[in-house]
């Protein structure tokens, strides 16, 4: 970063920096956090990586404050851009990526490709959320002068765009069309076919044997083919919004389904034998016609923690 000027008031760069500070450590703590480390599991990586980030917001401070005035030559100054190209841009992409990353496959983009208008409104959330945590990082690059030239501003732009992609595509993963899955069914492995009034999935879905995701919300279903037991991958159904009024026993089928949203259906009873769904990670039951005695029976044989009622 350049000097400031001289007519820069020293509390505005101050608070800018303390915003690039905490931004900076929230963000070395998702990266951490992505790559499997936390503050129980790995506490003395955690301690170092928070250690590092202070000292090196603590050198930007001081050169923020005191500047430089050795003049770099072309070479040099090609490398610190493209270092910070990459800072930015290309580190900073996996780290906010990480942390607009949905918790679930509901939020992913193709999930709302039913709807244009929703499609584009978490497109605009997603940015709003990304400006807001990645702007701060650069505001006090921006007020010092550092986007003075074109060359720099172009510079700017191109760290946005390519950290604001990074943000946006893996929301992207994925097929809205069984059609489109079917032409190259092992290479599918995430479908939404969600919001499509459908009242019976194809039986043809039972070729993608190798899908892990498969949303099949707010359709008009009450059964499910018994092709769906071909899926021996898939880890995730929804099957929320519909009109299912028991778990489908083809999905008891599948060993390696992890994860179930069967939220908003008319379900009031589950299997009498729930042996099969104590693999489960996470079940969401809620809103559905479950008696306090069929809550009880569920809580009891599954626990508290794995079924959401």
């Amino acid at each position: 970063a350049k000097p400031a000027d001289d007519d820069s008031p020293g509390s505005v760069f101050f608070v800018l920096w303390i915003c690039h500070t905490v931004v900076s450590v929230i963000m070395a703590i998702a990266a951490l956090m992505a790559l499997g480390a936390g503050f129980e599991s790995h506490p003395a990586l955690m301690s170092i990586m928070m250690f590092a980030v202070v000292i090196k917001e603590l050198v930007i401070l001081g050169i923020m404050i005191t500047g430089s005035t050795v003049k770099r030559s072309r070479g040099e100054l090609f490398c610190a851009d493209l270092f910070f190209a990459v800072f930015y841009s290309v580190a900073y992409t996996l780290v906010i990526g990480n942390i607009l990353s949905p918790q679930g496959y509901d939020n992913y983009l193709y999930a709302s490709w039913y709807s244009k208008p929703l499609f584009f409104i978490n497109i605009f959330a997603v940015l709003l959320i990304f400006l807001i945590l990645y702007m701060p990082l650069l505001l006090p690059y921006f007020i010092s002068g550092k986007y003075g030239s074109l060359r720099s501003r172009a510079l700017l732009i191109f760290s946005i765009g390519i950290v604001a992609s990074g943000a946006l595509l893996p929301l992207f993963e994925g097929d809205y069309s069984l059609e489109h899955a079917l032409e190259e069914p092992l290479s599918s492995e995430i479908l939404f076919i969600n919001g499509r009034d459908m009242k019976a999935v194809p039986p043809e879905i039972g070729k993608l044997v190798n899908l892990r995701v498969l949303h099949l919300g707010y359709n008009e279903l009450s059964a499910l083919p018994d092709e769906i037991r071909d899926l021996d991958k898939l880890q995730w159904i929804s099957l929320e919004g519909n009109a299912f009024k028991s778990i489908p026993p083809v999905l008891l089928d599948i060993s390696s389904l992890r994860e179930m949203n069967i939220h908003y259906n008319r379900i009031s009873f589950f299997p009498e034998d729930l042996t099969p769904l104590k693999k489960m990670e996470k079940i969401d039951e809620s809103l559905n016609r479950l008696s306090v005695k069929e809550k009880k029976r569920i809580l009891q044989n599954l626990g508290g923690e794995k079924v959401k009622f």
